[in-house]
C-alpha cells in the first residue's frame, strides 16, 4: 500500500511537471472562454492603440534682438541706424550703420525702403523685415498706466481758491 501511494505521487508529479498543470490544453481553451473577454471585444470603455508620437516642429533659433532707430540720407547715399539689443543686460547694446550689403555683428541690411520706412536684414542667417512701427524703440514705449480710482488729470481748482479779477478789467 504504502508502494501504490508512493507510484501515484510520483505519476502525480510526473504529470504537473509534463504541462498537466495550470497551463494544460484545457486550461487554456477556457481562458479563451472567458466571460469578461465580453468586455474587450465591444470596447466600452473606447480603449485604442497608444498614438505614435509626433516630433514637435524644430525650435526657431535664438536671434538676437534688432531694433530700426532710424534713416539718414544726404543725396543719393542712404545708411540705416540698428541696435542690436543683447538678452541679458550686461553687455551693452551694439549700434549699427549700415549701407545696402554691408553685414556687422552677424546683421547684414539686403534693401532699404525709407518711403516705407522699412528695411530687409538677415539676422543670423534668417531673413527678416523691420519697420518703424513695429521694431523701433518708438513702438516700444507708452504711457504708464493709471492708477485705479484715479484721475489723470487733476479736477479743479482746491476749495478755497477763488481768482478775483484785478480792478478795471
Amino acid at each position: 500500500m504504502k508502494h501504490k501511494l508512493a507510484l501515484a505521487c510520483m505519476f502525480g508529479g510526473m504529470a504537473l511537471a509534463c504541462g498537466g498543470g495550470p497551463m494544460s490544453p484545457a486550461r487554456i481553451g477556457a481562458e479563451q472562454d472567458n466571460p469578461y473577454s465580453v468586455i474587450s471585444d465591444r470596447n466600452i470603455f473606447r480603449l485604442t492603440t497608444a498614438p505614435i508620437p509626433v516630433e514637435p516642429p524644430p525650435k526657431p533659433p535664438d536671434l538676437p534682438k534688432v531694433m530700426l532707430t532710424g534713416f539718414v540720407g544726404k543725396g543719393s547715399s542712404l545708411k540705416i541706424l540698428l541696435a542690436i539689443v543683447p538678452k541679458d543686460n550686461k553687455t551693452p547694446t551694439v549700434y549699427a550703420t549700415l549701407t545696402a550689403g554691408q553685414k556687422e555683428h552677424d546683421v547684414e541690411l539686403l534693401d532699404a525702403r525709407p518711403e516705407f520706412e522699412e528695411v530687409d536684414i538677415i539676422n543670423s542667417g534668417t531673413r527678416q523685415t523691420l519697420s518703424v512701427r513695429s521694431n523701433s524703440y518708438d513702438s516700444e514705449a507708452s504711457a504708464p498706466a493709471a492708477a485705479p480710482g484715479r484721475h489723470i488729470m487733476p479736477r479743479g481748482m482746491p476749495p478755497g481758491f477763488v481768482f478775483r479779477r484785478p480792478p478795471g478789467s
